[in-house]
């Protein structure tokens, strides 16, 4: 039984190959941006296999920040995606919840001193200098 195979473009980042990121141990036979034939197992997505034009195989690992999912089959790595995915999703509603909440609080805290601000009794002119006078009676 021979490994599905998928044509991949060689990027800076490496070979994509099912949403994973594949990088080649070395860049022998290869050249970017140029497209190959990748040959991988559904049961351990730890490895591909890229096709060179001399008909040999160069192996390409998962990448450092994926390697969760080495030694999974596709189907658990689609399961470990899906949950990420919803994780993801609840973790962004929380923090627009919680920017909402901050926002109101803000907000209220705003308007309560706009209004503790307007409630202040404000002092004429008059009776600042009237005190003002009085005070320096006191001091000489």
């Amino acid at each position: 039984m021979s490994l599905p195979r998928e044509s991949v473009k060689l990027t800076r980042k490496g070979l994509r190959v099912n949403g994973l990121l594949y990088v080649p141990t070395d860049m022998d036979g290869l050249t970017l941006e140029k497209t190959y034939a990748a040959a991988y197992s559904r049961s351990d997505l730890s490895c591909i296999y890229v096709l060179l034009d001399d008909c040999s195989f160069k192996p390409c690992f998962l990448s450092p920040h994926q390697s969760q999912y080495s030694g999974l089959s596709q189907t658990e790595a689609d399961a470990l995606k899906q949950h990420e995915r919803k994780q993801r999703s609840t973790a962004r509603k929380r923090e627009v919840s919680a920017s909402v909440e901050s926002i109101q609080s803000i907000r209220k805290i705003v308007r309560d001193a706009t209004l503790a601000g307007s409630e202040k009794n404000k002092q004429d002119g008059k009776a600042i200098n009237e005190n003002r006078s009085g005070e320096r009676g006191l001091l000489t």
